[in-house]
């Protein structure tokens, strides 16, 4: 989730559209939370050390009570101030919307109804608000989602080039994705729908049937080039899934297969 809960309580909601010229300076610890909408200027925001850069059509948020310093081209940008005790936060939060001009559209709508000031506009300004943080927690599921296939895609590719590796092993296919080998279990399984220990064995025994089949390579040998070591290892492989030994499987390739 992007801002850690499922529910809050936002009060004192204030609405603000500033203009900006470049400028570079450290902003104070405040009592109240910020989320902005950047129409236009690339900003840099620097916090303990680490550096997050904003773009056009950014959405970002500041929880309250940080001190970090902003470097930032000439701007343009809605920034919604309010206060929420069950709100946490201790770090800066970006995120790309997919749809940027919905985003632009909710922040413009905030900020006209909080200028006018017409009748109801505290119950209006309120429901705009939490139509936005739906808003904003959906598209970062669905960014979270997209990422995940990216990643989940990546990863397939590099087992369909590794496998064959005697070392390869998912956590350090994990770890090349930078993730956790638990994260990356779960999310493999939950999308592919097999372990991917299951997954890797497939094409280790599909390959090996092929190669078994052709009969031009010994069993030592196709235990090799399917990433088996150890020869004892390949051979209880395929007795476990195939019933049979590697022997009994030599030559059996399409060739020998009755129809």
């Amino acid at each position: 989730m992007f801002f850690g809960m499922s529910e809050f309580n936002a009060k004192n909601i204030e609405v603000f559209k500033l203009k900006r010229d470049p400028y570079r300076k450290t902003a104070q610890e405040r009592p109240f939370h910020a989320i902005s909408y950047r129409v236009y200027g690339n900003a840099a925001y620097e916090l303990n050390g680490e550096i997050l850069r904003t773009k056009n059509a950014d959405i970002l948020f500041v929880p309250a009570n940080l001190k970090y310093t902003k470097d930032t081209q000439a701007e343009l940008f809605y920034v919604i101030h309010f206060q929420c005790e069950e709100l946490q936060g201790h770090k800066l939060m970006r995120m790309s919307p997919r749809d940027p001009e919905e985003f632009r559209k909710l922040f413009e709508r905030l900020y006209y109804v909080q200028t006018k000031k017409e009748a109801a506009y505290e119950h209006e300004t309120k429901q705009l608000f939490y139509q936005l943080i739906a808003n904003i927690e959906r598209s970062f599921a669905v960014a979270g989602e997209n990422a995940g296939k990216d990643q989940l895609s990546k990863a397939v590719k590099m087992i369909h080039e590794s496998y064959t590796n005697s070392d390869f092993s998912v956590e350090a296919l994990a770890r090349e994705l930078n993730m956790s080998e638990t994260y990356f279990r779960r999310v493999f399984q939950k999308t592919m729908g097999i372990r991917p220990k299951e997954y890797v064995s497939g094409l280790r025994f599909e390959l090996a049937l092929e190669l078994l089949g052709s009969g031009y390579y010994s069993v030592a040998e196709v235990g090799e080039r399917c990433g088996f070591s150890n020869a004892y290892y390949f051979s209880t492989f395929i007795k476990r899934i195939s019933g049979k030994t590697p022997s009994e499987l030599m030559g059996c390739g399409s060739a020998g297969k009755s129809e």
